[in-house]
């Protein structure tokens, strides 16, 4: 039913309320799991490929999942 009436809303707000769905979803259960919360978010990128502001959501939260520090990654030097 709730997914039925997101359909008819602009699709901006869909992809707000999927990424707080998936926010939330993510932050419970690292809670209990971070292997958990790291499947959730791949899932995610499954179901909903075609909406890119999740995919980047998705792909943050697994970095922050995963303990990737993106300070530490140094770039090449030319």
């Amino acid at each position: 039913a709730v997914l039925s009436s997101l359909a008819s809303q602009p699709r901006s707000l869909v992809v707000q309320i999927r990424g707080l769905d998936l926010i939330a979803a993510l932050v419970a259960a690292r809670q209990r799991s971070p292997p958990v919360a790291v499947d959730l978010a791949i899932a995610a990128l499954n179901r909903f490929p075609e909406v890119p502001e999740l995919v980047e959501v998705a792909i943050m939260a697994l970095a922050r999942l995963l303990s990737f520090d993106e300070e530490k990654v140094e770039e090449p030097m030319d």
